[in-house]
């Protein structure tokens, strides 16, 4: 059972009607993941985008991507969203067999599969893992195959699915009634025990200031190289930010990811439903916990101008916050479940749901979920770019909160 509410179509506020019709229109139906999202429609509306401009042919054709988000989402044992890209990528010419070969490595000796889809799932599989252990002879294979856009294209597409598969799977979303029942293809490949998916890197976290030096995996570009269709996206961050952070210049070789994920990071970067500091607090915690580089020096800055004390943040950093008197319990309780969902999102249990419930309603805790998992998502997208922000912000930042989260949109039958 969902752990928060699905919100009636019909009982939406214009933003998510908006969602919802675009919805049907791409799908055919109104999906659950959508429909939670009606909790906080200011951050659903924008999230939702991501999908939208990764589910269709772009500088990578869509049933490449499928195959992408299909590895992703397996590693992460992700049944709702496994089970919905069996179909959507059967759909769209890949077959079951084919499908079934993308469990642990057969990918790399089935016949189903050409060299650039084998060097795509290489590298998915070790973004999933630990984008730092992508070696040089790693991506020149997936450079003779992709160019810089595509690059991008299929980052975003395995950062963006990390993101969803561990948003949903934590709320307990499930699969909507057309679908419950099927048997995965990928599930039974794992039961019968033919392939496993490699295990979940042990690397040390180290910290920012002592990491290896890397190089841009893809070109930064300028507001002057950039194509025209992203010189408004470039001016909004200048606008947010006070500059044009680097991940941003990355992502413009993508011009249509470049413009929904800096939209969907600037929701995630302000006063919300919850005070931005405590924002902060849990995108440090989500950073850690998943080992990523990207922006972490960046964010302890941010959440210091924000009014979170410095020691607040050492203990943090430190696993005292379970015990600290710096921290409450409403906080703390945000923070064992920014960890569990970073670990696993499928293991959040029904009691931690309770004590979290105790403190915050639908709207904060969907916003919460939300900007843990981005930042899983925009850690992955970051570190695998190669890609360095010391500083976020160049002009002033106020925390606090903007919205006032009310009950729940009203609940589907």
């Amino acid at each position: 059972m969902a752990q928060l509410p699905y919100t009636d179509p019909q009982a939406a506020d214009p933003v998510m009607k908006a969602v919802f019709e675009q919805t049907v229109k791409r799908f055919q139906m109104p999906l659950n993941i959508i429909s939670i999202m009606g909790n906080a429609p200011e951050v659903g509306s924008k999230m939702i985008q991501i999908y939208f401009d990764i589910l269709q042919d772009g500088a990578v054709d869509w049933a490449t991507k499928e195959l992408a988000i299909l590895k992703a989402t397996k590693m992460g044992d992700c049944l709702y969203c496994v089970t919905q890209h069996e179909v959507v990528s059967e759909r769209l010419g890949v077959s079951p067999e084919k499908q079934a070969d993308i469990v642990g490595l057969q990918y790399r000796v089935s016949p189903h599969y050409s060299e650039r889809e084998r060097a795509l799932l290489d590298l998915t599989s070790q973004v999933v893992l630990d984008p730092e252990q992508i070696t040089p002879e790693s991506w020149t294979n997936v450079r003779e195959h992709f160019d810089d856009a595509q690059i991008v294209e299929i980052v975003a597409t395995i950062g963006a699915y990390l993101q969803i598969s561990k948003f949903g799977d934590a709320m307990g979303v499930e699969l909507e009634p057309v679908f419950q029942g099927r048997p995965s293809v990928l599930f039974e490949r794992s039961r019968q025990s033919l392939s496993r998916e490699p295990a979940t890197s042990s690397t040390t976290w180290v910290r920012p200031s002592t990491r290896r030096g890397t190089m841009p995996a893809v070109q930064l570009l300028e507001k002057e190289r950039a194509e025209p269709a992203v010189a408004d996206v470039f001016e909004a961050a200048e606008r947010h930010f006070g500059h044009v952070p680097n991940l941003v210049k990355a992502l413009a070789n993508n011009p249509a990811l470049c413009r929904s994920i800096t939209d969907f990071m600037i929701v995630g970067l302000r006063p919300g439903r919850v005070d931005w500091g405590l924002k902060e607090l849990l995108i440090l915690k989500t950073l850690r916990v998943m080992k990523s580089y990207y922006s972490y020096g960046a964010h302890e800055k941010l959440a210091v101008e924000l009014g979170v004390p410095e020691a607040k943040i050492g203990d943090l950093a430190n696993s005292l916050w379970r015990t600290s008197p710096r921290f409450n319990e409403g906080e703390r309780v945000m923070l064992e479940f920014a960890e569990q969902v970073a670990r696993d999102a499928n293991d959040v249990h029904d009691e931690l749901w309770q004590r979290m419930k105790a403190h915050w309603d639908s709207g904060q805790l969907l916003e919460m979920n939300a900007v843990i998992t981005t930042f899983i998502q925009i850690g992955r997208i970051g570190d695998t770019l190669g890609v360095c922000d010391a500083v976020l912000f160049t002009k002033e930042v106020t925390s606090g909160s903007s919205i006032e989260s009310g009950p729940a949109s009203p609940q589907r039958p």
